[in-house]
């Protein structure tokens, strides 16, 4: 079952011609939730257009990068 958490975006990098690095702040209490392992992916939804939008994406970070 996937579990949402509301996490303030603190960066937005282009990446090349169609890759953008986004950077989230993971609060104390959270950081568990949010360690992963190499290969996983995480989702991500929003409100665009008064619609929810749902994608994923690939953690480019490694294991342990406080970031």
């Amino acid at each position: 079952m996937l579990k949402f958490h509301a996490l303030e975006v603190t960066d937005v990098s282009p990446e090349g011609e169609a890759a953008t690095c986004l950077t989230f702040a993971v609060p104390p209490d959270l950081r568990d939730a949010y360690r992963f392992a190499a290969g996983q992916h995480l989702g991500i939804r929003t409100q665009l257009g008064g619609e929810e939008v749902r994608r994923t994406y690939s953690i480019v970070s490694a294991p342990g990068d406080p970031e």
